[in-house]
């Protein structure tokens, strides 16, 4: 999971369907609300350490569809 961090004008028109799906800004309070459905679940976890630091290498555990661990490697 790559995150791209950009300040934009009012000119930029989001959301957009691109061939690799569909390109939205989110701010992040938005992002890990806790009851948020509408995200991946290591998402939540991981963009707070992806804010905080720059270049991490994180992973992410699953027991089936169940996340059971995040952690900076």
């Amino acid at each position: 999971m790559y995150l791209y961090l950009a300040d934009t004008d009012d000119q930029l028109r989001l959301p957009r369907n691109t061939r690799e799906g569909i390109l939205a800004a989110l701010e992040p309070e938005w992002v890990t609300l806790p009851d948020n459905q509408g995200v991946v679940p290591d998402l939540q976890p991981l963009l707070p350490l992806m804010l905080r630091e720059h270049g991490l290498n994180l992973e992410a555990r699953y027991r089936g569809d169940e996340l059971i661990s995040v952690q900076a490697k």
